[in-house]
């Protein structure tokens, strides 16, 4: 596989003496990016649990024990929904996942905090439940669309830089901006939910830039062992392709067989 052959080569030429130098003198506008694309994996995932109990006991005197236990069902949903969506981003790409959830959270920014005015405990959790499932599509894949975004020997640290920022910056600030947003809008909940939404778009925009030039994701066929095509600059597909192992009901097991072009 092409990452496989990437790899055996930077373990050739020798690691970066300084990789943290190296990607901020030449990859500080992909760390950059890798950053406003995991914000709403971590500062938006603080808004719609930190922000709501303290908002939906603080403002509207909700339940917390209500609260919490809502929470945790929509944490237990996570548990059970993340792997489903990374194996889905292994067969139609990782990007198209990772947007979608981006596009599910701007959906349901708003209806997430509206319902908590109406203290219908079915409303609020369902609504915990589907926010929850929406953000668990950013969670697994964004590992390998990270990856994209730098070269090989100084990947590890360019995807670290991005995390540790990312966290620092959105995951320690958006539940307090969205904290002093509700409280200057005399308790209103639309300014955070705006928030929320802005974003999750600026999200979708890195996202879809984090994508490595030429390279075209096409899902395993059914029977062939997943692998990586690489397009050429002329967009046409790579000649060179690695053969793979037929297992199919009507090809030989254990055959190596190459594709026709």
């Amino acid at each position: 596989m092409e990452e496989v052959r990437k790899e055996q080569e930077a373990k050739a030429e020798g690691a970066a003496k300084l990789p943290v130098v190296e990607v901020l003198q030449k990859a500080w506008r992909t760390v950059l990016i890798g950053v406003f694309a995991l914000a709403t994996a971590t500062g938006g995932y603080y808004v719609v649990t930190s922000f709501l109990l303290s908002y939906g006991t603080g403002d509207l005197h909700l339940s917390e024990s209500m609260l919490l236990n809502g929470l945790t069902l929509a944490a237990f949903l996570e548990l059970l929904v993340t792997p489903w969506l990374s194996w889905l981003a292994d067969r139609v790409g990782p990007h198209k996942v990772v947007i979608a959830g981006l596009v599910g959270v701007i959906v349901l920014a708003v209806p997430q905090f509206m319902v908590l005015g109406t203290g219908s405990v079915f409303l609020i959790w369902l609504m915990m439940l589907a926010m929850r499932l929406v953000m668990s599509a950013l969670y697994g894949p964004i590992a390998s669309i990270l990856v994209e975004g730098f070269a090989t020997h100084v990947r590890y640290t360019g995807i670290s830089l991005s995390y540790q920022l990312c966290n620092m910056v959105f995951g320690g600030l958006a539940p307090l901006a969205a904290v002093s947003l509700a409280a200057a809008a005399g308790g209103h909940y639309w300014p955070p939910a705006v928030m929320l939404m802005a974003i999750s778009a600026i999200g979708i925009v890195c996202t879809a830039r984090l994508r490595r030039p030429g390279r075209r994701y096409r899902p395993p066929r059914k029977g062939l062992r997943p692998r990586c095509v690489l397009d050429r600059p002329d967009g046409l597909a790579s000649q060179a392709r690695p053969a793979v192992e037929d297992t199919t009901a009507t090809g030989r097991t254990g055959r190596a067989v190459r594709p026709r072009h």
